[in-house]
């Protein structure tokens, strides 16, 4: 496992052995900051050609509805026309009710959007068993 980039709030890793990227978010997040992970997180993926994700959100506390609303509206149109159809998530989503509704949204959202394979999982060790399945 590789570490790609990091600040306070995230964390982007590389999973070399099985070509996966690794997001991991932490605490509150301001929109810049949640806006610059999505944005790093997507350049390391077309760098590498990497198609597997697996985003924790376990440990992610505030994050406000318009940095949400600029993952679905500005980033989910440029991801879908720079990457494959073959693209699978594991989200790890948080235990908190309002930021577990609010990845669920978002996930719902780009599914429909993208038609992307997208699941949710408990650890990063079933996650990476599902995503390293195809």
């Amino acid at each position: 496992m590789q570490d790609y980039k990091s600040h306070p709030n995230w964390k982007i890793q590389y999973n070399d052995e099985h070509n996966i990227l690794i997001m991991r978010c932490y605490g509150d997040i301001s929109d810049d900051i949640y806006k610059t992970m999505w944005e790093e997180a997507i350049k390391l993926s077309l760098e590498r050609n990497i198609r597997r994700f697996l985003i924790d959100q376990r440990e992610i506390g505030r994050v406000s509805f318009s940095a949400r609303g600029w993952v679905i509206v500005s980033l989910f149109p440029k991801i879908k026309s720079k990457l494959s159809k073959e693209v699978r998530a594991a989200v790890l989503k948080s235990s908190n009710m309002a930021n577990s509704s609010g990845i669920m949204f978002l996930v719902k959202a780009f599914k429909k959007v993208s038609g992307y394979d997208i699941d949710f999982f408990d650890s990063d060790k079933s996650g990476i068993v599902w995503l390293s399945k195809v």
